[in-house]
């Protein structure tokens, strides 16, 4: 994939759900942060390093990636969006240790 797909964001953006998906989340990070470099403002790509940074552990980092996400809205998928927010008010739940219920972000209209 690094050598032959094009955009080069997209090729790194899949290798990092690879080693994502291989619980190799320093190696995703390293991949999704190659692919944010050429795309700063892709809501996708937020999105996916906040998951990574999620099963890292630092949810609270990983907060900051999500509100990033969200904060571009607009261009995703409003199913897309809607896990976004469910994902993020679950990592921020646990942060605060509430009992929010997050189920109804997954129904949110435009």
């Amino acid at each position: 994939m690094e050598n032959y797909a094009a955009p080069s964001y997209l090729a790194q953006r899949g290798i990092a759900i690879g080693y994502r998906d291989l619980d190799q989340e320093e190696a995703a990070l390293e991949a999704v942060d190659r692919a944010l470099a050429e795309t700063p403002q892709n809501p996708d790509l937020f999105y996916l390093k906040a998951q990574i940074l999620r099963l890292q552990g630092k949810t609270q980092e990983s907060l900051t990636f999500f509100e990033q996400a969200l904060s571009l809205e607009a261009q995703l998928p409003q199913a897309l969006a809607n896990q976004i927010a469910y994902e993020q008010c679950r990592t921020q739940r646990e942060v605060s240790n509430t009992r929010q219920n997050c189920s109804a972000l997954l129904d949110r209209e435009e």
